[in-house]
């Protein structure tokens, strides 16, 4: 059993695990929404806009961000 495990360890460290797992990140969260209520916090949002991140408010939301 634990030459299987191995194995399986390295075939997968072998490949570009990473990069497959950003692909199917992207994949699976492109249309993902988080509603602003989870996300008030100021310094969450400013990592988030640090980040790069668009986010997306009606005008009278983006009023209460700024």
């Amino acid at each position: 059993m634990s030459e299987v495990i191995r194995d399986t360890f390295i075939t997968l460290h072998s490949s570009d695990i990473l990069h497959k797992l950003e692909a199917e990140f992207w994949e699976r969260y492109t249309n993902h929404f988080v509603s602003l209520s989870a996300i008030r916090k100021e310094t969450t949002l400013k990592m988030l806009l640090d980040a790069g991140c668009h986010i997306s408010a009606s005008r009278d939301v983006a009023v209460e961000l700024k």
